[in-house]
Order: C-alpha cells, then structure tokens, then sequence
C-alpha cells in the first residue's frame, strides 16, 4: 500500500465538506512540504499522509499548527484495530485529527472509508502563506507520490515568464528589464539567474537573440 493510495479516499472526504483540494505544497516558514492542503472559505486545513501512525510523523503534523487551522493525519486504518490510548491523548493535546483510510476486504461490497479516531481541533494562524502559495498546478499533482513534479519557487517564475511573453509580449521580443518589470522571481539576482535559466534551461520553449549588446527573448516560433 502506497501513501499515494490514500489520497483518493481523503480528497473526497474533504470535497464532500466543501473544501479545494491541493497537493505538494512547499512552505519555507514551516521548512517542508504539506501532502495536502485544502481550502474552505477563511479555513485552512493540512493532511499529512503515511502508511502508519508513529511519533516522528506526530512531531511532523505538529509543525503545520502555526501556519494551518486544521491538522490531520491520515493513515491506512483496520476496521478491527484502534490507536492506542497514548497516541490518542497525544493527538488530542497537539490538537491534531486522525483519519483512519479503511480498506474492505475484496468480498466486501464497501468501498474504502474514513473513521475519523481523533478530531482535530481548530488552530489561529499566524499567516496566510500557504494559501499564497497555492496555484492551479497544485490541483494537478497526485497527493503522496515522489515521482518530482512539484509546484517550485522556480516553476512558479518559469509560469510568469510564459505568461509575461505569451499575453502581454504577444510573442514579440522582450528584454530581460521588460520581463522582470512584470515577474518577480524568486533569485536574490534576477538579472543574470533569469538571463542563464531561460537560454539553457527552457529553450524548449523560449528562443533568444542578441539586439546590441542586450538579448532579448520570446516564446519559440512554430
């Protein structure tokens, strides 16, 4: 059983409580990167996915209650097992909710489901960056996998750079100042981390040329 495999059973449960649904979001302030984040109107909410419930992943959980209102752990559960009584207390005083991904035996006409052994209790925020983080992309990857893929500081530049060339360049030659008027990137020297990604990194895409002394750039030509 793959963490992968629990995903489709928690990202209905949290549909069917009205909440958006993302996957592989990086987050800086909390030094890692959340399985899942969903969103309900003002309520953020982040599920960390394992195969089975141990301390480190408890310790790993805890750190999302600054910067999430709602912290669960999901994990693979047994219609005949239940967390012990000290991991429940544990839950309960790091305010954390356990999601138990039952799988029926094959005879059984049930499919998978959730029992929720541990409620998780609502936390304040100290910000709100991990809904800034959160981009269309994040929909499109599947929870848990390790396959790469991810939404990076990086991908995120390389998608307003496109942007940028295809709607506002409307394929013309742009200069890296024009570009980087529009783009915030995520480099302490933009100029020249921009100018080295896009000629030898993206040019699958992008072309460039030297007008003068500057090089400009546009999406390739067909």
């Amino acid at each position: 059983m793959k963490e992968a495999d629990l995903f489709p059973v928690i990202k209905e449960w949290l549909e069917d409580r009205d909440y958006d649904v993302f996957t592989e979001v990086t987050s800086y302030s909390a030094g890692g990167r959340a399985d899942v984040v969903a969103v309900n109107g003002p309520a953020v909410a982040v599920v960390e996915m394992k195969n089975s419930l141990t301390l480190d992943v408890v310790a790993q959980a805890a750190r999302w209650a600054l910067y999430t209102n709602y912290v669960y752990i999901a994990v693979r559960g047994s219609a005949k097992r239940r967390v012990s009584r000290y991991v429940s207390n544990l839950l309960q005083r790091e305010g954390i909710g356990l999601l138990e991904v039952v799988f029926p035996e094959k005879s059984s006409y049930r499919g998978p489901y959730i029992y929720q052994s541990a409620k998780g209790r609502f936390h304040r925020r100290v910000d709100d960056h991990l809904r800034q983080e959160l981009t269309p992309k994040h929909k499109e990857l599947p929870g848990g996998h390790y396959g790469g893929g991810y939404v990076t500081p990086y991908s995120k530049t390389i998608d307003k750079v496109k942007k940028y060339l295809t709607v506002q360049a409307k394929g013309d030659w742009a200069s890296l100042d024009a570009i980087l008027e529009y783009c915030e990137t995520h480099w302490s020297s933009p100029k020249p981390s921009l100018s080295h990604s896009l000629r030898n990194f993206e040019y699958n895409w992008c072309e460039s040329k030297k007008v003068g002394r500057k090089t400009v750039f546009r999406i390739k030509q067909k």
